[in-house]
């Protein structure tokens, strides 16, 4: 469902109430609302007071999971806890910004659509939602003019003629009902099939991004099986005791930036409750703190997302003291990732973890009945119509691709005591990183080395040390700190454009018989391997991708509302290295 205006949030909820109380609703609803300006917090929970919804268990998790309305997607989950029947979840996507640009940034098959007018200043509107609309769709109007009705009619939405027009009856409500009858053939948004209807997943890779997906996806009902080489998911996040979030932020608001934010939002309600720790992103100079205060006026974000602090605001925050300021981000956190993924796994059925366990190749299978994943001694371990790879160390071979080369970083962080640092109290960001372990230790990193074994480098510790050393007051900076011992050693899988590898797996070998006609026309689609999926090279952000990538493939397996617009979906696309290499006419 599409709702164009939060407006007062009744008709919002009022398609909630009805999804919760309807006995032949789907296991799903996905409620995408756009606004440009859509209320914030206060102003939404005056408006359900207004209405006596107050006390409602629906509105009241709008009102207390209501985002900031900074720019982009915002996603709040629905289920048995606020009314809806066990095994129904809602998902409502709120996006926010222009109208017509975020609706020309969305692809998703939409069965209705609803607006209580129809807004002044979005050109094309009626296009935009036909672009979205199955076949039969319907459209609810609260308020339609003479000219809106001719321009739905060319745009292909009919007055349903089950439904009372209110303008022929003579009454003064101008409302309209009408459905999607496309003239020609519907464009079709593709929807992933599998061979049966069935709705199992393999996934190759127990780490963070395979647990997140497998959790994702048994949330929508799936059953998943989950193969890894350890035997138990406390290997995860290269064995460090804790994982931090890094955000990134630019003047431009580029795809990094944008991809991190949305990351952050959708990875909420996957954590632990309680309040996250926080980040002090700190200034090396006074040069970089004005550059700092520029980057915050100019992004406008909401101060729960980013805020500058000085330099004694930062020392209250962080609890040490610091000769800088530097960028607050009150909703980063750092967690253990053995015990964030022991919980994904723990908490949902339908999940069989399979450890122990080595892929090393996949077969489609006669009759194209799935994938086969085959052990080293050439044994079926399992068959599956999906396959995800989220191993990076193996995923290239097991998916047949060569582009990207993946580079791979060495990553050591340091655990250490120093009186100094014992008031740590949130993650301190900056040439290096330090996050509070508890019990007066903390852990340092990361190093980034381009070789090197999973041993435990002393150097790298001593240099942990030095950049931290470097980011502290002279007077103050860890005297006679006491190494206890290498944190974590693990490796790091990037891209050249350090962004992850999240979706459909291109098949090469097609696109090299084709690269003459693909590489003159790259608005045709991009051969892929049916079934297969990738979620792998997080890099350093393995915390933030991992649940972002996850709704990704949840969205592209199983249907509905896509987290985030079109262009940062193409940001991750699998296929984007193979397609920059046909517009260069080079080899695949």
């Amino acid at each position: 469902m599409l709702q164009v205006g939060v407006g007062n949030a009744l008709p919002l909820l009022a398609t909630l109430q009805r999804y919760a109380t309807s006995a032949h609703a789907p296991r799903h609803l996905d409620l995408v609302v756009v606004d440009p300006r859509p209320p914030d917090r206060t102003a939404l929970a005056a408006a359900l007071d207004r209405l006596g919804l107050a006390t409602h268990p629906l509105a009241a998790v709008l009102r207390d999971e209501w985002p900031a309305t900074d720019p982009g997607l915002h996603r709040i989950g629905f289920d048995a806890r606020c009314g809806l029947p066990p095994g129904r979840r809602a998902r409502l996507t709120l996006g926010v910004g222009a109208t017509a640009a975020l609706l020309a940034r969305l692809r998703m098959p939409v069965d209705g659509f609803f607006m209580e007018a129809v807004p002044s200043g979005v050109p094309g509107l009626f296009a935009l939602l036909a672009r979205q609309a199955v076949p039969g769709a319907a459209l609810v109007i609260g308020a339609v003019g003479a000219h809106d009705r001719e321009a739905l009619a060319v745009c292909g939405f009919r007055p349903d003629p089950i439904q009372p027009d209110p303008v022929k009856a003579g009454q003064q409500s101008a409302g309209l009902v009408a459905r999607f009858a496309p003239r020609g053939p519907a464009r079709r948004i593709p929807l992933e099939t599998h061979p049966g209807g069935q709705r199992h997943a393999a996934i190759v890779g127990g780490g963070l991004a395979g647990c997140a997906t497998a959790a994702v996806l048994a949330d929508r009902g799936w059953s998943v099986s989950l193969f890894d080489e350890s035997r138990s998911p406390r290997a995860a996040g290269g064995n460090q005791p804790l994982i931090a979030d890094h955000l990134h932020f630019s003047p431009d608001d580029n795809l990094l930036a944008r991809l991190s934010r949305h990351a952050l939002w959708l990875a909420r309600p996957w954590r632990a409750a309680g309040r996250p720790i926080g980040r002090v992103q700190l200034a090396a100079s006074a040069a970089e703190q004005a550059a700092q205060v520029r980057l915050c006026d100019h992004l406008g974000l909401d101060r729960s997302l980013l805020a500058w602090l000085d330099a004694g605001e930062a020392s209250d925050r962080c609890g040490l003291r610091l000769s800088h300021g530097g960028l607050w981000m009150p909703g980063c956190d750092a967690v253990a990732p053995a015990r964030l993924c022991s919980g994904w796994l723990d908490s949902r059925p339908g999940i069989e973890w399979r450890g122990g366990t080595r892929v090393t190749a996949l077969d489609r299978g006669e009759d194209d009945d799935g994938w086969h994943l085959i052990d080293s001694a050439g044994a079926r371990l399992a068959r599956s119509p999906v396959v995800i790879l989220a191993g990076a160390g193996a995923a290239p071979s097991l998916a047949g691709i060569r582009w990207p080369p993946l580079q791979r970083v060495r990553g050591q962080s340091t655990r250490l005591r120093a009186e100094s640092l014992r008031g740590l109290r949130s993650i301190l960001g900056g040439g290096a990183y330090a996050c509070p372990l508890g019990d007066g230790e903390t852990l340092v990193g990361s190093s980034f080395e381009a070789a090197g074994t999973l041993a435990p480098d002393p150097q790298a510790d001593q240099d942990n040390l030095a950049r931290l050393r470097a980011m502290l007051p002279a007077d103050t900076a860890l005297a006679a700190p006491q190494v206890l011992r290498s944190g974590g050693v693990g490796w790091r899988f990037a891209t050249p454009d350090r962004l992850p590898m999240v979706g459909a797996i291109p098949d090469e070998a097609r696109i090299a018989q084709r690269h003459g006609e693909l590489s003159r026309n790259d608005k045709l689609p991009m051969p892929l391997r049916p079934g297969l999926y990738g979620h792998f090279a997080l890099g350093s952000r393995g915390l933030l991708w991992s649940i972002l990538g996850a709704e990704v493939l949840a969205s592209l397996i199983d249907g509905g509302a896509p987290p985030l617009e079109s262009d940062l979906l193409r940001a991750i696309d699998p296929t984007r290295f193979v397609r920059q290499r046909l517009r260069q006419r080079l080899p695949i």
